[in-house]
C-alpha cells in the first residue's frame, strides 16, 4: 500500500475503499493486485477505535494461517469470560480462550502488512458524496481533505467506514439502533478473567472489565442520551467492586446494535458494504472484529471472481456462514436486554 498526497489522487480507479480499519484492511489484503485501488480514511494514522480488542474464535480462525505480531497482544494467556448479572445477583464463567489484543496495535499491524503497490492510501480524507454516471457503469466520488475537494471515477465503491458509515447512509438511509461505547484504561494490574457485566440501572446492553497486561480496562455500551453520565455511574461501581484506583483517558465510539436481521445491508449495484458499515456486528455482544475481517475478505474474493459482473450475489453466498451466525444472535440480544429473561442464560 502506497501512502500518497491528496493532490496525487488520480481521476480513475477500479475500486475505491472508504475506511482502513479491520474490514478495510482485510479487503485490501485480499484484493487482486491487478486492480487499481484508492483507500481513504477520515482519521489520522495510526488510527484508534474504542474497542475491547477481544478476538473471539472466528477472529482467531481468520488468523490461523499467519502469526500475529507480539505487539498486538495485551496478554499472551488465553482470555476467559466471567458473566456478572447485577440485576439478578448471578455469576457464571465460560472457558473461552479468546485472544486479548490492543485494538490500535491490531489495526496498525493489519494496515502495515499490506505490500500491494497498486493501492493508494490517503488519511484524514472524507467521502463527501457519490453518485452513478449515466447508465450506472461507473461511480463518481467526491472526497475532501482540509477544505479541498477532489472528484474521481471508479467501477466499485466499498464501504468499510464503520457504524456511522457515509456509504451506507447514501445507499440506504435506514435508521439502525446505536449505542456509545465508552472505555478507560487504569494503571493497575487486574489478576482475574475478563468480566462482562449486566446492570439495567445503567444500560440494557452490557459493560466490561478486562485485564490488559499491567493495566485494566473498564468500559460500557450505553444508549446515547446522557451516555457519559451513565458510564460514570458504571465506572464508579466497578472501581468499588474490584478495588480499582485512579483514572485514565476516556475514549468513545459509536456502536451499532441492529434490532433485526433485515438491518444488515451488504450493498446494492456497484456499492458494497463490509463490517459494521453493513451492520455486521453481533447484537448480543457487540463483537465486530471477526465480522469485519470475514466480510472484508469475502467481499474482496467476490470482486476477484466476479469483477465486471455481479459480485453482490457471490458476496452473499460467501458470507452465508457469517450471516447465519449473526441471525442466531438476535433472540439472545433481546434476552440480554430483559433482566427477567436473562436469568435463563445463567442456568
Amino acid at each position: 500500500m502506497k501512502t500518497i498526497n491528496f493532490s496525487d489522487i488520480r481521476f480513475g480507479y477500479d475500486l475505491v475503499v472508504v475506511g482502513a480499519g479491520a474490514a478495510g484492511c482485510s479487503f485490501l489484503n485480499n484484493i487482486n493486485e491487478e486492480y487499481s485501488v484508492l483507500c481513504v480514511d477520515s482519521k489520522s494514522f495510526p488510527r484508534f477505535k474504542a474497542c475491547s480488542g477481544i478476538l473471539v474464535k472466528a477472529g482467531k480462525d481468520y488468523f490461523s494461517t499467519e502469526k500475529l505480531s507480539n505487539s498486538v497482544f495485551a496478554d499472551t494467556a488465553p482470555l476467559n469470560i466471567k458473566y456478572l448479572d447485577l440485576d439478578n445477583n448471578l455469576e457464571s464463567k465460560s472457558e473461552k480462550g479468546f485472544f486479548n489484543t490492543w485494538r490500535k496495535n491490531l489495526d496498525q499491524w493489519l494496515f502495515e502488512k499490506n505490500n500491494n503497490k497498486n493501492i493508494n492510501f490517503v488519511s484524514e480524507c472524507k467521502l463527501i458524496d457519490y453518485y452513478y454516471t449515466k447508465g450506472k457503469k461507473h461511480i463518481v466520488i467526491v472526497c475532501e481533505k482540509n477544505g479541498d475537494l477532489r472528484t474521481l471515477v471508479c467501477k466499485y465503491l466499498v464501504g468499510c467506514d464503520g457504524a456511522n458509515s457515509s456509504v451506507r447512509k447514501k445507499l440506504n438511509n435506514k435508521s439502525i439502533r446505536y449505542y456509545v461505547a465508552i472505555q478507560e484504561i487504569f494503571n493497575q494490574k487486574f489478576d482475574d478473567d475478563a468480566y462482562f457485566i449486566f446492570d439495567s440501572s445503567v444500560t440494557d446492553f452490557y459493560g466490561w472489565v478486562i485485564p490488559k497486561g499491567d493495566k485494566v480496562e473498564i468500559g460500557c455500551a450505553v444508549p446515547p442520551y446522557k451516555a457519559k453520565d451513565k458510564y460514570d455511574i458504571f465506572r464508579e461501581k466497578m472501581k468499588k467492586k474490584f478495588k480499582i484506583n485512579g483514572g485514565g483517558k476516556i475514549e468513545s465510539a459509536l456502536l451499532l446494535r441492529p434490532k433485526k436481521f433485515s438491518d444488515i445491508i451488504l450493498g446494492e449495484g456497484n456499492v458494497m458494504l463490509c463490517g459494521e458499515a453493513g451492520a455486521m456486528i453481533t447484537p448480543s455482544a457487540a463483537e465486530g472484529i471477526s465480522s469485519a475481517l470475514i466480510s472484508g475478505k469475502c467481499c474482496a474474493e467476490a470482486l476477484n471472481e466476479a469483477f465486471n459482473k455481479d459480485p453482490i450475489e457471490l458476496y452473499k453466498i460467501k458470507l452465508k456462514p457469517l450471516l447465519e451466525q449473526l441471525k442466531r444472535k438476535f433472540e439472545k440480544s433481546e434476552i440480554i436486554s430483559d433482566a427477567k429473561k436473562r436469568k435463563k442464560l445463567f442456568s
